[in-house]
């Protein structure tokens, strides 16, 4: 299989710093509230959080390509190795914990 470019990281790090900043620099409260306190390092510290998203992304779309784990259970084999057993568990609460936060975050922005 040939080695693709770092593009898809790239692209998984923009579409998180488009959705922290594209939402919040339209709207204005958002901007008021965080942004403004922390003058030029609350638009500064972002793109310094943009460089590890990346490199995560990279380095899971790599984990993914050599081994071809194409799901969360062979990922999670791959990445925890002999302690699949033990921490497997933790990866399924991980994925549940993510899915109820993501959904009230989506129903916490919807009634504001």
């Amino acid at each position: 299989m040939e080695k693709k470019s770092w593009y898809p990281s790239f692209s998984v790090a923009a579409v998180w710093l488009g959705a922290l900043i594209g939402p919040s620099l339209v709207s204005g409260a958002y901007v008021a509230v965080y942004f403004a306190p922390y003058g030029a390092l609350g638009l500064i510290l972002p793109f310094v959080a943009f460089l590890p998203i990346c490199i995560l992304a990279a380095m899971g779309a790599e984990i993914v390509r050599r081994n071809q784990s194409y799901d969360y259970s062979s990922f999670a084999r791959v990445l925890y190795g002999k302690c699949y057993r033990f921490l497997m568990p933790f990866l399924d609460y991980y994925i549940l914990l993510a899915m109820i936060i993501g959904g009230s975050a989506v129903a916490n922005v919807e009634g504001v």
